[in-house]
């Protein structure tokens, strides 16, 4: 019999409602969605029926609510997700959210760099009984979170890889991601530093006019899109590394959350991984 999970998307926001609308558009997979925003207004979604949404003042009305929902899950013995599409620092979030006893998918990036964010959230787990799953998810493309995940293993096998180059690193963005540096960025600009390159200061793009003239971005994805560009050259500039990943529209994300990420995470929050307990405590994806 097919088990289907019970996904809450907290934050509908761009990301956030594409997110809703592919899951939503699996009933066969997904029994219910409940989604709340910073909107205080009810509002539809096209073509996904069951999503409702609150105000940020949720705590009165919405706790009861979701607790209904969770419980409905624990009743038919299906799994249940929350997946975070919000603006909130993660640390906030994942106080706010594992009293429910769920896994909780962090696909917002708001103080990922910040090591004290990262400690916050390590206490909050540890305190936490029965212990919870929290997944970090850099890129939600599958193909990018590959690549991703073999550069962050890098300096555990290669810590001098990059040894004398010097590197450079361009990030583009949709205007509307101002001022924050995206996951993406972060861990190649940190994996490779630490693998003994050099890097300049990360070049961060957000004028839709530079992104089309110089990144190459289509003008139909100028309000949607991700360009990451690192360069490695020897100091004789005679040999290098180039590597660029690009994600136009954030369709991708959402279709690959649904169809690998949240069933990864499902299977992982279960006892038959990683000992009886299951996978619990923080991780970036992919987690295996």
């Amino acid at each position: 019999m097919l088990v289907k999970t019970h996904v809450i998307v907290a934050g509908l926001g761009d990301l956030g409602r594409q997110v809703a609308e592919v899951v939503g558009s699996h009933p066969e997979r997904v029994l219910a969605r409940f989604s709340f925003g910073r909107s205080s207004r009810r509002e539809r979604i096209d073509g996904v029926s069951g999503i409702e949404v609150f105000n940020n003042d949720y705590w009165a009305g919405f706790r009861d609510s979701v607790n209904q929902f969770l419980n409905n899950a624990r009743e038919v013995g299906e799994p249940a997700v929350i997946v975070d599409c919000s603006k909130q620092l993660q640390s906030v979030v994942v106080a706010q959210y594992c009293a429910f006893g769920v896994p909780i998918i962090l696909m917002g990036s708001e103080g990922r760099a910040d090591p004290k964010n990262e400690e916050q959230i390590r206490q909050t787990l540890e305190n936490k009984k029965p212990p919870v799953l929290v997944v970090r998810v850099p890129n939600g493309a599958n193909h990018v979170a590959g690549a991703l995940t073999a550069f962050r293993n890098l300096p555990k096998g290669y810590p001098q890889a990059f040894a004398g180059m010097k590197g450079t690193m361009v990030e583009g963005h949709q205007e509307k991601k101002g001022d924050s540096t995206p996951a993406t960025a972060t861990d190649l600009y940190e994996s490779v530093t630490r693998s003994g390159a050099n890097m300049a200061e990360m070049v961060h793009v957000r004028d839709p006019k530079v992104a089309m003239a110089v990144l190459g971005v289509p003008e139909e994805y100028l309000d949607g899109h991700g360009v990451h560009i690192m360069r490695l050259v020897t100091p004789d500039g005679l040999s290098g590394v180039e590597v660029k990943t690009w994600q136009y529209g954030r369709r991708k994300y959402a279709q690959d959350l649904t169809d690998v990420i949240i069933p990864g995470i499902v299977k992982a929050s279960h006892f038959e991984n990683k000992g009886a307990g299951g996978w619990v405590g923080l991780y970036d994806w992919p987690i295996f």
